[in-house]
């Protein structure tokens, strides 16, 4: 049996699913999120082989955050099968999202996604994503093809397929959520609608597409704003969210985008989103 360090992080859930996905990447196996504070755990060879300053400019990218460690020898646990215990039912304006281990009857006027993240992100309790699911209703038709950057669990593209989209492209970097992704459509029956690769922007198709969202991050969206504009059609729009409300001026300054309209800012709690048309 292992020991395993317990770390117990005091930061605001604002910022948690972007933490976990950090530290997941690191070898962490397990977290437990409360509103201001969560616990992270990791195998105690596998902390000691990670570099502090790579720990630290984790914490000081969010401003610095207080850290706690307690080092308990824990009996061995699935730690995916604890994560998937506070994945419970959320409606998010038209959508009711739901893991199938949760046992609960869909609103008779909701559209219903069902989404197992199993450690991928986009479950609908970050701002990020519900900023997204309330804005892709305004803006998909039926019959519109979407590309969707970092699909995460799929959970865009599967909405958009709901909401009458015709076919959907979603590539992320992350193996692991390009599986959870496939896992997803097939729950939802849109396998036929959607295709997803493992991979960058050279894995999506030579076409442009009506609608083009990306939830990633501010780094990331600077980093394919070339590609964004490619692949999107004239008078197509752009969906961007993944971004803390003091760095929106950052993609609005950037050249690529000011030759776009912005048509709407959104935002919830410390983060905001940005809707532009080509």
């Amino acid at each position: 049996m292992e020991n395993t360090l317990e770390l117990t992080l005091l930061v605001s859930e604002d910022y948690q699913d972007i933490i976990i996905a950090d530290l997941f990447e690191l070898g962490f196996a397990g977290f437990e999120q409360q509103s201001h504070s969560m616990k992270a755990f990791v195998e105690e060879k596998f902390f000691n082989s990670i570099p502090n300053q790579v720990l630290e400019d984790i914490l000081d990218s969010f401003g610095g955050i207080s850290l706690i460690t307690e080092k308990k020898v824990h009996v061995p646990k699935n730690w995916n099968e604890e994560f998937e215990k506070s994945i419970q039912p959320i409606q998010v304006g038209r959508f009711y999202i739901r893991p199938t281990w949760a046992e609960s009857d869909c609103p008779s006027d909701a559209i219903e996604l069902l989404i197992d993240p199993k450690m991928s992100f986009g479950t609908g309790y970050h701002e990020t994503t519900r900023l997204m699911l309330n804005s892709i209703v305004d803006y998909i038709q039926v019959g519109d093809e979407i590309l969707d950057v970092g699909t995460g669990t799929g959970i865009l593209a599967i909405a958009a397929i709901k909401l009458g989209a015709k076919y959907a492209f979603g590539f992320d970097i992350d193996e692991w959520s390009a599986e959870n992704s496939l896992e997803n459509i097939q729950l939802n029956n849109v396998a036929n609608s959607i295709k997803i690769e493992h991979g960058t922007f050279e894995t999506v198709p030579n076409k442009v597409f009506d609608i083009t969202i990306a939830n990633i991050n501010r780094s990331a969206i600077l980093g394919v704003k070339e590609d964004l504009l490619k692949h999107t059609k004239d008078g197509g729009f752009i969906l961007l969210s993944g971004l803390l409300t003091t760095e929106t001026h950052r993609i609005k300054e950037e050249e690529v985008f000011m030759g776009l309209t912005l048509i709407k800012e959104i935002s919830e709690g410390d983060w905001s989103g940005l809707i532009y048309k080509k």
